[in-house]
């Protein structure tokens, strides 16, 4: 009988506890491999070696491959991401080492985004971000554009290769805004029309009859100071609810 060390490490379907490290041991994204749309079509990723280290079998033992591919199964409720080693074998990642999550935050928040709106290419900008908040919801801060930016490139690829994302109003609109990254405080001032299409709806010809006397700085907050008089002085921009759940600051003090 023929026995060899290949044949003596049982190859794992599944990956858990994981990371991804380059040839120096320095965390890197899985979004750097080449990425696998079907079994004909890739797009290129970065040539450097990347390695695949976890567990696998509840822990009991351990990965380190290195790999060279990733792909997207979005027949699932959920996408699965599985990642093509060396040996030609696809593993599926499972849950990643909680000090790895910031490294793949975007990617993973950029393919559940992708996920969702090719499942429900109807749904409005809200119903996108209430889920992303629901899926994501340990992560701080919460999903953002921000996160959809680091991938633009990535994004505008698999919409040419899609016609149900083709089809996504919500992101059809985020792709022709062409958005940068913002900070915190530009984001909440900043409101796009792809994360809150269906929050703020103003009808500027009202506005400029009805509103031209409204004083947009509040003495009074009922959200945020819960009724009581401000210590400083406000531009209230939105209040984040269980229905929107997109930012928790509301107020940007002036």
């Amino acid at each position: 009988m023929v026995s060899s060390d290949d044949e003596a490490e049982a190859v794992p379907s599944t990956v858990s506890n994981y990371e991804f490290v380059d040839d120096k041991d320095e965390p890197v994204s899985f979004a750097e491999l080449t990425f696998q749309w079907n079994d004909t079509e890739s797009l290129d990723g970065n040539k450097r070696h990347i390695f695949l280290r976890g567990t696998a079998d509840n822990g009991l033992q351990k990965i380190y491959k290195q790999v060279t591919t990733w792909k997207i199964d979005s027949s699932r409720i959920e996408p699965a991401i599985s990642v093509l080693s060396k040996e030609n074998n696809w593993i599926k990642l499972e849950k990643p080492r909680k000090a790895f999550q910031d490294t793949i935050r975007s990617i993973l928040i950029t393919v559940h985004s992708l996920h969702f709106l090719k499942r429900n290419p109807e749904s409005s900008g809200r119903a996108l971000w209430d889920h992303l908040s629901k899926v994501f919801s340990v992560y701080e801060p919460r999903p953002s554009e921000n996160d959809l930016v680091d991938h633009m490139i990535f994004i505008n690829e698999i919409v040419k290769r899609d016609g149900k994302l083709a089809q996504s109003k919500v992101l059809l609109t985020f792709m022709e805004e062409k958005p940068k990254k913002k900070k915190i405080f530009d984001e909440v001032g900043s409101i796009s029309e792809f994360i809150v299409d269906e929050i703020i709806n103003d009808d500027e010809e009202e506005e400029d009859d009805d509103e031209s006397d409204y004083n947009h700085f509040e003495s009074l907050c009922a959200i945020c100071d819960d009724g009581g008089e401000l210590l400083w002085s406000v531009l209230c921009l939105y209040h984040s609810t269980k229905t929107t759940l997109i930012y928790t600051l509301c107020c940007t003090f002036r």
